[in-house]
C-alpha cells in the first residue's frame, strides 16, 4: 500500500496511513446457495481483528501481509458443512487457530509457484510464521 501511495506521488507519513480492512460481502460475493455468506462474513471479520492486532505490535506492512495471506488462504478451500475449519473452542482472530495447516501450507505453495498465475506472489508475500510451518 505505501508502495501505491508513493507512486501516486503523495506525500503522506506512514504514520498517518488508515488501512480500511473491508469483511463479509464487501470483500467477497458469496455464494448463497451453499449458506457460505454469514460464515466467511465471520471469518473475514476475525482475520481484519487479527490485522489490526498486527498492525499495533508490527506496523503496516506486516499487517497488509497477514490480511492478504488469511484472506487468499480463505477464499480458496472448501466451504461446505463438516469441511475444513479447526475445532471452533481454539479459536481466536489469528487465523492459525482457525484455518488447517494443510490450507495455509497450500497457499504458500501457491504462491511460490511460477505456474500458479494470479496466486503467484513469491515467497515474501507469506508471512515469515506460515513460512516456518514449511
Amino acid at each position: 500500500m505505501l508502495a501505491q501511495v508513493a507512486a501516486a506521488k503523495v506525500p503522506v507519513e506512514p504514520s498517518s496511513v488508515l488501512p480500511i480492512f473491508p469483511v463479509g460481502d464487501s470483500l467477497m460475493e458469496p455464494f448463497w446457495p451453499q449458506g457460505l455468506g454469514s460464515n466467511r462474513g465471520f471469518h473475514t471479520a476475525m482475520d481484519a481483528c487479527h490485522a489490526i492486532s498486527v498492525l499495533g505490535a508490527s506496523g503496516l506492512e506486516p499487517a497488509l501481509l497477514e490480511r492478504s495471506f488469511a484472506y487468499d488462504s480463505m477464499r480458496t478451500q472448501p466451504w461446505f458443512m463438516g469441511a475444513g475449519l479447526l475445532d471452533p473452542h481454539g479459536w481466536s482472530a489469528d487465523p492459525l487457530t482457525r484455518y488447517p495447516e494443510e490450507w495455509l501450507t497450500t497457499m504458500a505453495k501457491t504462491y511460490k509457484n511460477p505456474k500458479a498465475k494470479r496466486s503467484n506472489k513469491g515467497a515474501d508475500a507469506v508471512p515469515p510464521r506460515v513460512l516456518a510451518l514449511l
